[in-house]
């Protein structure tokens, strides 16, 4: 049963809900180190689970997707980088995947994480990781860009010489 309130309304405990929980460890990422900010963002990049309203057509869907797209973008980003830098390429590989997943459209450098882990595990992960890469531009009718293009072929010819 609801309580009820003298205006006879009905009044309800806190409700934490992932549009909201996931700004919060966001912003609180930002400001913290380095360790402490991949747990928070590993937290929040947990709560994506596909592309936000991606079932719904409202009028203010798309300017509120766009919004969270852009947190997605950035918090799979910092967490891609920081786990790069502390030579996780697990964490490294989640963080852009889990961001990727919540994107309408392939971040680039979302994809140049992937391929970066890609790499650290071989030759074959990495060109399974560019096929990857490709499949998911050629998903949304578009081909990877030249930067994303000159990373692969930087990444391949490293390995090459080794």
């Amino acid at each position: 049963m609801l309580p009820e309130a003298v205006d006879r309304r009905y009044r309800l405990a806190k409700v934490d809900v992932d549009l909201i929980r996931f700004p919060e460890l966001h912003a609180q990422a930002a400001a913290a180190e380095a360790p402490r900010a991949r747990e928070l963002l590993t937290d929040a990049l947990k709560l994506v689970r596909g592309r936000p309203f991606a079932d719904v057509d409202y009028p203010w869907t798309p300017m509120i997707s766009a919004r969270v797209e852009r947190q997605i973008a950035e918090a799979a980003q910092r967490l891609a980088l920081l786990s790069r830098e502390a030579r996780d390429r697990d964490a490294t590989r989640w963080a852009a995947e889990q961001g990727l997943a919540g994107l309408t459209q392939p971040d680039a450098r979302l994809l140049g994480f992937v391929l970066y882990a890609g790499a650290a595990q071989g030759p074959s992960e990495l060109t399974h990781a560019w096929s990857e890469a490709t499949a998911r531009c050629a998903a949304v009718g578009d081909v990877p860009g030249e930067e994303l293009v000159a990373l692969y072929d930087r990444l391949r010819t490293a390995q090459e010489r080794f």
